[in-house]
């Protein structure tokens, strides 16, 4: 169950992290993910006959059961659901299907060939499982049950898709860009909400029973009352008696659940029952779940406020590494020491630390694997054993752990209070230029240039100094939005202005987006004002830093538009060639494709030159184009002609 928890958490990460411009598709479209979820239910079927196999074996002496664990099975179907979205899927669903801006719907059907490569494990590990036994759990039960576990997974995916929608559709988009604390701010709610409600999540996950009145329920009770511990009700999940676990959920008394299994009620006994409820009791009262939120909420703090949220700044990259570090070197440690902490809490609870002992002895027999083997958040059981009986033997070992204790959960709450204090220093000076980022994103959105001017005199003093703008990205956005508008209104003397400071500032750039569109727009203005050298260089560097640009997105339909004007000022700079405005090409070049009326224009002007006719009657009535660079830019080359001659002649 928890293997396939973390199966799907990773699985709607690598959903979050594709567009529908990722990947590739082939032909039939669905040919590459139905081949892999076909290869993927062989591969189960196959290790399932070889387990049942060495079960079958296993009864004329022991045979050593050889196959793939559960996280490696995890990790394979990571690797196929990576292939599965690479090889096509996401552009079904978000492109074909036309699922792309519609609001958790496409989360939902990319993550769903998981879903499949999951139900057949489970129904390959079902038959192995239950195959052997006199009264084998139903095959439908056994899938709702491990199906709405991912009911408690699913809200923090729900809240990553509702942040994410606001990050890229409406107004809301420049808002959550320009005050990156605002997405955390969201984020965070949701969270306290969830943690808040969480005890109906789970009820609703494990599809829960009040546990009836009783001797057992009266001795909780009675437990609960002595540790001044509240509690909403004490429910009991049905696992068809394989699940031996208890658990409680919920930070508030009145909003707060007790889970036991139908499993742990039948084989331990009453007395050992009320260790296991004084141990779930102790984590209550020690706080351990308020913790366990502030070493996330603080490890969340200091992501925001340390790493540059730009996927290509060096210091993104340390989330890779970082967030692992975190769960293995330091939640991991914390979380045992709890549980050892919990463990004591149920010995000092009841006066005798022997039900929880006999309970985690009752544990190592049921699953001899964990008795020296411990897990991500629990010692193995032997260690717990043992720990006890020094603990309650030795009095100066057990004020040693209390000290150590409250030093862990001071380390814990300064892990907060740190980078809770770095964010709020962090706070004016985003309200600061919070504004100006969003006018400059909505600004370039639309292409509004008087806008940008406008804004460019608005923030004039922190655009000259007051604010720290890591490389130059608000002020570049600005520049290219006012050059855009500039060179379409033909206003070449601020075009002018805007593109100097952009190349003013090339090599400060921490993205090729804004060293191409440097590139670009100098050949655009170049063109314009019959600057053939300039034209030539930038339009070469252009070409060459496009590529860089693709590669960070491709496919992307706006890349398509990139190409074609390169195209044009490539046809404009061998025209300018040909009418010895540069110098003759070694290898002369032919016009390339394209189409739109600038291109007829040159065609046009291209077979009157080769023909030798008169240039100037071969179609050369720029002033019926539209306005801009692109009008322009042809009237150079017409100012290039003799009037009545052929350069050719």
């Amino acid at each position: 169950m928890i293997a396939g928890i973390a199966g799907f958490l990773m699985a709607a990460l690598q959903v979050a992290s594709y567009g529908p411009q990722d990947g590739e598709v082939y032909e039939p479209p669905f040919l590459v993910p139905i081949g892999l979820l076909l290869a993927l239910e062989v591969f189960h079927r196959r290790m399932a006959n070889k387990r049942l196999a060495w079960e079958r074996a296993s009864i004329d002496g022991p045979v050593r059961k050889i196959g793939p664990s559960p996280w490696t099975v995890v990790f394979i179907h990571q690797l196929a659901f990576y292939a599965i979205l690479h090889y096509g899927w996401n552009r079904i669903i978000q492109v074909d299907l036309g699922l792309g801006d519609m609001f958790f719907l496409p989360a939902v059907g990319l993550i769903l060939p998981w879903f499949a490569m999951h139900a057949s494990a489970l129904y390959h590990r079902w038959r192995v499982d239950e195959g052997q036994r006199i009264q084998p759990w139903p095959l439908a039960s056994y899938f709702k049950f491990n199906y709405r576990v991912f009911i408690v997974p699913l809200l923090p995916c729900l809240i990553f898709s509702i942040t994410t929608w606001l990050a890229t559709h409406g107004e809301t988009r420049f808002l959550m860009a320009a005050y990156p604390s605002l997405e955390l701010l969201i984020s965070l709610g949701f969270t306290v909400l969830i943690v808040t409600f969480s005890p109906f999540l789970v009820r609703l996950a494990l599809g829960s029973q009040s546990m009836p009145p009783g001797p057992m329920r009266t001795r909780f009770e009675e437990i609960a009352k002595r540790g001044n511990f509240r509690f909403l009700d004490i429910r009991v999940a049905q696992t068809h008696n394989r699940v031996v676990n208890a658990m409680f959920v919920g930070v508030l008394g009145r909003l707060r659940y007790v889970f036991l299994t139908d499993a742990i009620l039948t084989r331990l006994s009453e007395e050992d029952l009320a260790g296991v409820f004084a141990h779930e009791m102790g984590h209550s009262k020690r706080g351990h779940i308020l913790l366990n939120m502030a070493m996330f909420l603080g490890l969340s703090l200091f992501m925001h406020v340390s790493i540059d949220p730009d996927p290509l700044a060096e210091s993104s990259w340390a989330l890779i590494f970082l967030y692992p570090f975190f769960i293995f070197f330091i939640f991991s440690p914390v979380a045992k020491a709890f549980e050892s902490e919990a463990d004591t809490f149920a010995g000092e609870t009841l006066g005798d630390e022997g039900p929880i002992k006999r309970s985690l002895e009752t544990l190592g027999r049921l699953y001899p694997k964990r008795l020296k083997d411990g897990g991500l958040v629990h010692p193995s059981i032997e260690n717990r054993i043992h720990f006890l009986g020094l603990y309650f033997k030795e009095p100066a070992l057990a004020q040693m752990f209390r000290a150590r204790m409250r030093r862990v959960k001071t380390i814990i709450v300064v892990f907060l209070v740190v980078p809770l204090f770095m964010w709020l220093n962090t706070l004016p000076y985003e309200f600061q230029v919070g504004a100006l980022r969003a006018g400059a994103m909505e600004a370039a959105s639309t292409d509004d240039g008087d806008r940008a001017a406008a804004l460019m005199v608005e923030f004039k003093d922190e655009l000259d100094g007051g604010i720290v703008d890591p490389g130059y990205m608000i002020h570049a956005t600005l520049w290219q939005t006012r050059a855009i508008q500039a060179l379409k209104e033909e206003d070449f003397s601020e075009a002018g202005l805007m593109v100097k400071e952009m190349r003013r500032h090339r090599d400060d750039y921490t993205t090729p987006i804004f060293t191409y569109n440097t590139s670009i727009l100098s050949a655009y203005l170049a063109a314009a004002t019959g600057d053939w050298p300039r034209l030539q260089r930038e339009r070469r560097r252009a070409e060459v830093e496009l590529d860089e640009v693709e590669a960070l997105a491709p496919g992307d339909p706006q890349i398509e538009d990139e190409k074609r004007d390169i195209q044009l000022l490539t046809a404009i700079e061998i025209m300018a060639r040909r009418l010895g405005a540069l110098p003759p090409a070694v290898f002369p070049q032919d016009l390339p494709r394209g189409e739109g009326p600038e291109m007829d224009f040159l065609r046009s002007l291209d077979r009157s030159l080769s023909a030798g006719d008169s240039v100037d009657s071969a179609a050369l009535e720029v002033e019926k184009l539209q306005a801009g660079w692109k009008r322009a830019a042809l009237g150079q080359l017409k100012n290039l002609l003799r009037p009545n001659t052929n350069p050719r002649k």
